[in-house]
């Protein structure tokens, strides 16, 4: 019962075999209608692989002793040539004896491939692309303990194809569950964390983004994964949404689907409480979600901030007094690039900000004299 059977000359098998056929009135069924009791026992689960030599002969007793048609069934379909046990196929995919008979049934358009059991010799085209597909694969649970993430994050990276399936599921909730290979697994994250060595002081962790950002937060996953994003950090944490830090103004000018909030783009361009609805009202942006709360695509504040700066960001950014500001305006003779009574605020080309900041070298130096 243990062990392995020793090698059996086949002049010494092949007799019984004859008496066993013999006793078959038809010899076109399949193996259990040839050879009755003997081939069913060979196919009971209990007869592990140390009885793979006795169906090989058995199989080769068919094919050579008797008349079977191509598509009689003797441990798989006797017409077919190039041939891989389920038992050996099992020991070389590495995974149990289920899952490969899922994946068989999955990836086979074959008819006698629909329900493979324990005995069943597997086509080695299909033998060679279960191995390659199940050997070296891991499930969800084992790619969240082996990144050290939570499972939920790991499984919105599989659905983003951030990382990749390599065994799918062909229907939701049913059958072989879906597998992944934990070297590529590992090269994602050891990917991020080559990259992510910036100062994490000035950055915003993934869950903080989640609070100034309206949507996209897909596109910024995707980012970070995919190389547009280099101004980050990364610390350990459970959680990739608090393990990952960005730079905001990077995310908007990477990440083409993310939409913002007024709050954020007042925060962001310097404006003050009314400012942003006035420049909306006279079609400086446009709402990305016409009938719901107002917000605006990321391209579009892009487009502003490389056309336009506030006065209260150019002083902020240059440390200009409120005076000196007052008095440099007037200098240079440079008018806002919208009507003070329209916006509220001041807001300047910054094709006029050279000149501007060059007026105030004049200030300085009439102090100086």
């Amino acid at each position: 019962r243990s062990g392995t059977i020793p090698p059996l000359p086949w002049p010494t098998f092949a007799p019984p075999l004859s008496l066993a056929a013999q006793k078959s009135e038809s010899s076109m069924r399949g193996g259990f209608g040839i050879y009755g009791n003997l081939y069913f026992l060979l196919t009971r689960p209990t007869r592990g692989a140390e009885y793979d030599r006795i169906r090989e002969l058995v199989r080769e007793h068919a094919s050579s002793a008797v008349a079977t048609l191509p598509a009689a069934r003797i441990f798989g379909k006797v017409g077919d040539t190039g041939t891989v046990n389920m038992n050996a196929l099992v020991r070389k995919a590495g995974v149990h004896s289920a899952t490969v008979a899922r994946y068989l049934q999955q990836n086979s358009s074959t008819e006698d491939m629909e329900k493979p059991d324990f005995g069943q010799f597997v086509d080695a085209a299909t033998a060679s692309r279960a191995v390659a597909d199940l050997s070296d694969t891991i499930l969800m649970p084992a790619v969240s303990g082996l990144l050290g993430w939570a499972i939920n994050d790991c499984r919105r990276l599989a659905e983003l194809d951030i990382l990749p399936t390599v065994v799918r599921r062909d229907i939701r909730g049913y059958g072989l569950k879906q597998r992944y290979s934990p070297t590529t697994a590992i090269a994602l994250k050891e990917g991020l964390i080559s990259r992510a060595n910036h100062n994490p002081t000035q950055l915003l962790s993934l869950r903080s983004l989640r609070q100034r950002i309206v949507s996209g937060h897909d596109d910024v996953l995707r980012a970070v994964f995919d190389g547009r994003l280099r101004n980050m950090a990364y610390a350990e944490h459970p959680s990739i949404l608090d393990a990952v830090k960005v730079d905001l103004w990077e995310v908007i000018r990477r990440c083409a689907e993310v939409i913002l909030s007024p709050r954020t783009i007042n925060t962001l361009l310097g404006f003050e409480r009314l400012t942003f609805l006035r420049l909306l009202e006279i079609g400086v942006f446009t709402n990305a979600t016409p009938g719901m709360t107002v917000s605006v695509k990321a391209d579009e504040v892009v487009t502003f901030d490389c056309a336009y700066m506030t006065s209260a960001r150019l002083k902020r950014e240059h440390l200009l007094r409120r005076g000196d500001f007052d008095t440099m305006m007037a200098i240079s003779d440079i008018d806002p690039a919208f009507p003070l009574e329209e916006v509220g605020q001041i807001i300047l080309c910054r094709q006029d900000i050279p000149a501007l900041l060059s007026s105030g070298q004049k200030i300085i130096r009439g102090r100086a004299g």
